[in-house]
């Protein structure tokens, strides 16, 4: 081995020593943590109003039975008979 490859395999394997003991040493102390959750869980009363009732929905009956249908064809066709007698000014400018 050269010595490029050797310094490069001993950083590689310093680096990989560095994190396992990173990992293992953040494993330990978590009994304290648990215990405070618990105790948390136990004191602690979630406080959550209530949803009000949804409100009475009163269908109201259809009363526009003589007025005219605004799908009629019909309509449609006096609305198109009075554009191309008299066309739109607004559009007819552009």
């Amino acid at each position: 081995m050269s010595l490029p490859q050797r310094t490069s395999s001993a950083s590689a394997l310093v680096a990989a020593v560095f994190i396992v003991l990173n990992v293992t040493g953040c494993g330990g102390g978590q009994e304290e943590l648990q215990e405070w959750m618990e105790v948390q869980r136990r004191e602690v009363k979630p406080n959550v109003t209530p949803l009000l009732p949804p409100k009475k929905f009163i269908p109201e009956p259809y009363a526009s039975f003589e007025a005219v249908d605004p799908f009629s064809t019909q309509k449609l066709t006096v609305a198109l008979k009075q554009e191309t007698r008299h066309p739109n000014s607004l559009l007819a400018s552009e």
